[in-house]
């Protein structure tokens, strides 16, 4: 009973928009489908109660397939209308922010374990766009001594000396 109201709790809270399908929440709907499925076709003899254990553990795990199918396309369908499709400002028009025809806000939580949705509008603005251009400048100059390995090993051995 426990392994159901757990499944009946996950779909509730999908189907409401509580949490999108994540792998977390899928995987552990598939370990408890395969425990409901377990449960209820375990040492069955007679056939007539063998046949409706297994139509229950198939209709569980095509309803929370289905659920979590549609509550994945939801909530791309909801990230798409929830776009910030804006582009830069005049006065930021010599620098390029990159602009999105199509975004995922789903996908932040494609990691596994990760509950916190990222914020909607998440382009970089013309000072966070600058501020990387100056950091990998940065960085460019301060690895171009070490674009020949030979000079790159002298240093190396001359730092651990």
């Amino acid at each position: 009973m426990l392994v159901v109201a757990n499944l009946v709790g996950y779909l509730i809270v999908v189907t409401a928009g509580g949490e999108e399908p994540d792998q977390v929440g899928i995987i552990t709907a598939l370990d408890e489908l395969m425990l409901f499925g377990l449960a209820v076709t375990g040492p069955i003899h007679r056939r007539f109660a063998r046949a409706v254990a297994s139509a229950a553990t198939i209709s569980a795990v095509v309803l929370v397939g289905l659920v979590i199918w549609l509550g994945s396309f939801a909530a791309h369908q909801h990230s798409d209308l929830d776009a910030d499709l804006t582009s830069a400002s005049a006065a930021d028009a010599e620098i390029e922010v990159p602009h999105h025809d199509h975004e995922h806000d789903h996908a932040a939580r494609a990691q596994a374990g990760i509950i916190m949705r990222a914020l909607t509008d998440h382009h970089p603005t013309a000072e966070q766009v600058r501020a990387a251009d100056q950091l990998a400048k940065a960085t460019e100059a301060a690895v171009a001594r070490y674009s020949d390995i030979h000079a790159a090993m002298e240093w190396w051995i001359r730092s651990c000396s």
